[in-house]
């Protein structure tokens, strides 16, 4: 069943804080507070809340998995025109990756239930697209492991944006095997 824009604003405040009083709800939709109540009412009778704190049933939605790469992207963009075989200054910029992540990302800004099923490794990089996208997506199935990098794209651009190299560090995903993927 399709919810209703307050219905998924509703469910979207209790994810955040399940103790939020039924005026609290009502201030930030906007709505009185016995149509917020009659709200609740209707997302309990449906099982998307199973309780006071709203407990809110996870379960009740399919959750489109998403199987794959998470990583981080950094972009180095050559401030003249590349020198091979010496240094070259560049500006460079990162951000979060991986297509599947990228997708699991966009679904879930789409109000799609969302798992997303990768490797980390157990480094700074996995805890920041782990705390990124903890939010967004479901990580139940996202594995850290011990001792590995996360992975990592290079792209090395002219100032015009073309590639002069892209370097791929996606050891970790080797691990991602049937045996991996079965036990998840």
């Amino acid at each position: 069943m399709k919810l209703s824009e307050k219905q998924t604003k509703i469910l979207e405040i209790l994810r955040i804080n399940p103790f939020a009083s039924q005026q609290e709800i009502a201030d930030q939709i906007k709505l009185s507070r016995p149509a917020t109540a009659n709200i609740i009412s209707q997302l309990v009778e449906q099982g998307y809340i199973l309780g006071k704190a709203y407990v809110l049933n996870s379960e009740i939605n399919e959750q489109i998995v998403c199987l794959g790469a998470a990583n981080i992207d950094y972009k180095l963009t050559i401030k003249n025109k590349a020198i091979m075989n010496t240094s070259n200054p560049c500006d460079s910029k990162h951000s979060l990756g991986g297509v599947i992540r990228n997708v699991a990302e966009n679904l879930a800004r789409l109000n799609f239930g969302v798992s997303l099923m990768t490797l980390l490794g157990q480094d700074e990089n996995g805890k920041l697209l782990l705390n990124e996208s903890k939010a967004l997506m479901d990580l139940k199935h996202t594995e850290i492991i011990t001792n590995a990098i996360t992975g990592q794209y290079t792209a090395v651009l002219e100032k015009n944006g073309n590639l002069v190299i892209g370097l791929a560090n996606m050891n970790i995903f080797d691990k991602m095997d049937d045996k991996w993927i079965k036990r998840h």
